[in-house]
């Protein structure tokens, strides 16, 4: 009798969980985001997720983690490198990627492509 119950519980449960996240909105990147550089207003969050996403992608993809940068939300020169070469790495294979350390759209597509939700309102992309 206890299992039919425990087992009745957890099914309930996991069907009202998969009920939230159906009724869940896609997260929305963000196509009004000013752009992040040299030059460019540079809100703590918009810098701040630039510097992790490149963190992660240094650590997780390039496979080098002493290239990190300071997650501090400012924008300086270590930053800036950062973002250059990933737009070198990037530019490789994707022609619409200029190594001009900017974070504009097309280099905002390819960061947030399947990276943290939070940071899609701060860096600017297409989509």
């Amino acid at each position: 009798m206890k299992r039919t119950k425990l087992a009745l519980k957890t099914t309930l449960a996991l069907a009202t969980a998969a009920a939230t996240l159906a009724l869940a909105a896609p997260a929305q990147a963000s196509t009004t985001a000013s752009y992040i550089g040299d030059g460019y207003p540079n809100s703590y969050n918009s810098v701040h997720c630039v510097q992790t996403l490149l963190n992660d992608w240094v650590t997780n993809v390039a496979g080098n983690s002493g290239a990190r940068v300071a997650e501090d939300g400012l924008w300086g020169p270590q930053t800036k490198g950062l973002v250059t070469y990933f737009q070198q790495v990037q530019s490789q294979t994707n022609p619409s990627i200029v190594p001009d350390g900017i974070v504009g759209k097309n280099t905002g597509n390819v960061m947030v492509y399947s990276h943290s939700q939070p940071c899609y309102a701060y860096i600017p992309t297409y989509f």
